[in-house]
């Protein structure tokens, strides 16, 4: 006879169900880190705005939502608005912000609805368009790297304010990073721009387009800090900040403006103080705008025409614009008070 078969133990069936268990506690640790994430992300909004308000700024708003749930942290804000004791201000009727749940430091917001910005003394003005976006990332050590861009701008001055320089634009950015030493970095391009016509810009571009690039390097950045725009610059320019031109150009119609150089600061009356080097095409013809426009000396137009005029006939030298001791200097002539920062 032959043997039986020796007895076999019952397959084991843990490996049929240790995925599904593996599974289950992976989506219940995601979970959890979302919902920490979540609670992490309004803690922080909740501490920013009560350090803001001890420090005289208004950071606020009527609604938050928080969700995104899996993989996206989105933080939506109804009625968001900050500003500043001086005057400025900046309000969005939805603003709406996202990251990955993976990567908390980066984000892109979006201001659907468009922005409202408020300027002292000038009233506000409504920012529509396309598309106005920025992106927001965290940095280890210093300020974020911040850039914003518009795409087919509007700018509608609101009842009662002044207007702003310009009307529309078709592109626009505005990039912040940190540099070495403490340094910030500020890059501002405007291209495809209509001036508004009753401003000086509208008055030099005479209805052609407007493109605006300006990029500058602003020293001990973190030093401004204050209540308001003035104490942040007093104790910016306190600390030795300064502010230098890599280049900056202007383009209305047939005039160009180039400029380059520094460094800039404030002095203790808040007036602009230091110099460029200043590069002008039409330079006759602009300096008569503005001295139409009571910006500079009317008396010290002609010389100052004269000099600008002479300095274009030499290969287009630049001319020397300083600022000191509340004064504006284009070349030998005065021609009117320096810019007032505070």
């Amino acid at each position: 006879m032959p043997e039986p078969d020796p007895s076999r133990k019952p397959p084991r069936r843990v490996w049929l169900w240790t995925p599904y268990a593996l599974l289950v506690l992976a989506v219940l640790a995601w979970s959890g880190w979302w919902v920490f994430a979540a609670h992490q992300i309004a803690a922080r909004m909740d501490a920013a705005q009560a350090n803001a308000r001890k420090a005289g700024f208004e950071l606020a708003w009527s609604g938050r939502h928080i969700n995104g749930y899996p993989f996206r942290l989105d933080v939506t804000l109804d009625g968001a608005r900050v500003a500043e004791t001086s005057g400025w201000a900046l309000a969005a009727e939805t603003l709406k912000g996202e990251a990955f749940a993976y990567a908390p430091d980066h984000w892109v917001i979006v201001a659907s609805k468009g922005v409202t910005l408020t300027r002292p003394g000038a009233g506000a003005v409504a920012v529509t368009g396309q598309a106005l976006r920025a992106s927001v990332v965290a940095q280890a050590n210093g300020a974020p790297r911040i850039s914003i861009e518009g795409l087919k701008l509007a700018f509608t001055p609101q009842p009662g304010a002044k207007p702003f320089a310009f009307s529309s634009a078709g592109n626009l950015g505005l990039h912040l990073r940190q540099a070495p030493g403490g340094a910030v970095e500020l890059f501002v391009q405007v291209d495809q721009g209509q001036a508004a016509p009753s401003g000086l810009l509208g008055a030099v571009a005479q209805g052609k387009p407007v493109s605006l690039a300006w990029q500058a390097t602003l020293s001990k950045a973190g030093e401004a800090h204050g209540a308001d725009f003035p104490s942040a610059v007093r104790a910016w320019a306190a600390a030795g900040g300064a502010l230098t031109v890599e280049r900056a150009t202007l383009t209305a119609g047939q005039t160009v403006v180039e400029a380059k150089g520094g460094p800039l600061s404030a002095d203790r009356e808040g007036y602009l103080s230091g110099a460029l080097d200043l590069n002008l095409k039409r330079a006759p013809q602009l300096i008569t705008i503005l001295a139409a426009q009571a910006l500079i000396d009317p008396q010290a137009a002609d010389s100052a025409a004269r000099v600008a005029q002479a300095r274009q006939s030499t290969a287009n030298a630049p001319m020397a614009l300083t600022f000191q001791a509340g004064r504006t200097t284009l070349g030998p002539v005065a021609i009117s008070p320096a810019p007032k920062l505070y």
